[in-house]
C-alpha cells in the first residue's frame, strides 16, 4: 500500500521577511501587529522561539520595520517611514532588492567606483600600529 505524496515547500528567511513586510504594509491603518500572534501564526508554520527571534532581528535589519516600544508593546512591530517609502515605490522587498543590488552591481562595474586599497593607501600609519592598549594583555 503506497501512500500519496506530500509536497514539501521549503520557506526561506526572505520568504517570511517578505510576507511580514507585506503583512505590516497591507495594514497601516492599525500601525503595528505583533511579530509571532498576528504575523507568524497566519504562516501555520512552527517556528521555535529562537527562530522568532533570529527572524525578527532580521527583519529589523532591513530597516524596513522596528520594534514597537512601550507599556504592553513587546513584541510588536511597525514599518518606519523607510519602509513604507521603499514599499510604496518598489512594490515588495524582493523588488527593492533587485533594484538597489542592481544599481550596487553597476556601480561597482561603473570607472567610477574607487578601489578599497586606494582609500585603505592614504590612512594615518600610525592608526594601524599596536600602541599596546589593547585590551588582551
Amino acid at each position: 500500500m503506497s501512500h500519496p505524496k506530500q509536497e514539501v515547500s521549503i520557506v526561506t528567511e526572505d520568504d517570511i521577511i517578505e510576507y511580514s513586510l507585506s503583512v505590516l504594509f497591507s495594514n497601516l491603518n492599525i500601525n503595528e501587529k505583533h511579530f509571532e500572534k498576528d504575523i507568524l501564526a497566519t504562516t501555520k508554520i512552527e517556528f521555535s522561539p529562537t527562530q522568532i527571534e533570529h527572524l525578527r532581528e532580521l527583519i529589523i535589519s532591513t530597516n524596513f520595520a522596528k520594534n514597537s516600544v512601550g507599556f504592553g508593546k513587546n513584541g510588536y512591530l511597525y514599518l518606519t517611514a523607510f519602509g513604507i517609502t521603499q514599499l510604496k515605490t518598489f512594490g515588495s522587498y524582493r523588488n527593492f532588492l533587485k533594484a538597489t543590488q542592481g544599481a550596487l552591481l553597476h556601480n561597482v562595474n561603473s570607472n567610477q567606483a574607487v578601489p578599497l586599497t586606494d582609500n585603505l593607501s592614504h590612512t594615518n600609519q600610525n592608526s594601524l600600529t599596536n600602541d599596546g592598549d589593547d585590551m588582551a594583555n
